[in-house]
């Protein structure tokens, strides 16, 4: 079997089995233990899976650095986040957002590739970065914008202010994750963008990356507003161990970027601009632990 073939049946199957096994009962005894094993397992895997791309290796250059890690690592975070996110809200309120973040992303992809908007400059992603969609986009690629744009919109949910606050505050979340990933994916070798233009063209990168996530997470506030305030966490536990991963994936590219660039200013300027989304988060977090200690 090609290889490519096999991480998509390998994917396919983890994704099946959960869609077998149903929706976790809100209030079985039993969910806590198996939403943990859910979330940590698979999430686990995909970080094993990005370990080797912390050293100074190409895409292609060992059979772990591959495209096709890449897309099994997309596909799998991609069925964690739905299903999570089908627990949290509901199954329509999941489907919706990665259908936006998926389409939006993908049409702002193939603009990008093709006029350089709204990203700064045109740029090819890897032919080994396969299977590509239409308009030279690789199907990770759009998987990816779901599962990077949904971090924020979990982080920000507990919170009713403004559609336009929190869109805005998406956006600058996935403007400082672009200043991070976006050098780190040029050094792996994934895309390469037409022209160098060093600080200047990661700057408007950051901003097209702010800008469509601005976007994205505007359609699903605004469509999704009368779902959204059904939301409730269904295990603080859980919600904490979903974003302690997260973290942890951060951390994995921290240490890959300090150790391909030795340029701490992007590290920097990445996490300060992801921090009001975390501060936002904890902020909400104290203001339910508080009360609960009380009673």
């Amino acid at each position: 079997m090609h290889t490519l073939e096999l991480w998509l049946h390998m994917a396919w199957m983890l994704f099946t089995m959960r869609r077998m096994n149903g929706p976790m009962p809100r209030h079985s005894q039993d969910s806590p233990k198996r939403g943990v094993s859910m979330v940590i397992l698979p999430l686990a895997f995909v970080w094993l899976l990005g370990v080797p791309f912390v050293s100074q290796a190409s895409l292609g250059s060992g059979w772990l650095v591959t495209g096709e890690a890449v897309l099994v690592g997309s596909l799998i975070l991609t069925a964690t986040n739905l299903w999570y996110a089908s627990l949290e809200v509901s199954r329509r309120d999941a489907w919706r957002l990665f259908l936006l973040a998926f389409g939006i992303g993908w049409a702002a992809e193939a603009c990008g590739v093709h006029t350089g908007v709204p990203f700064g400059s045109r740029y090819v992603y890897h032919a080994a970065f396969q299977p590509h969609l239409s308009g030279g986009v690789p199907l990770a690629i759009p998987l990816s914008w779901y599962v990077l744009v949904r971090l924020p919109v979990v982080l920000l949910r507990r919170h009713t202010w403004s559609l336009t606050t929190r869109s805005l505050l998406c956006g600058l979340f996935m403007a400082g994750t672009a200043l991070l990933l976006d050098p780190l994916g040029q050094s792996i070798g994934l895309w390469h963008f037409a022209i160098e233009d060093g600080a200047r063209l990661q700057v408007l990168n950051a901003l097209g990356w702010g800008a469509v996530t601005t976007l994205i997470t505007a359609a699903y506030f605004h469509l999704g507003r009368s779902d959204q305030l059904e939301a409730r966490p269904i295990d603080e536990r859980l919600e904490s161990l979903l974003l302690t991963m997260s973290a942890a994936f951060h951390a994995l590219a921290i240490v890959a970027a300090a150790n391909r660039f030795g340029n701490a200013w992007p590290l920097i300027a990445s996490t300060v601009l992801m921090l009001p989304c975390w501060w936002v988060w904890w902020r909400g977090r104290i203001a339910l632990v508080v009360p609960s200690k009380c009673r």
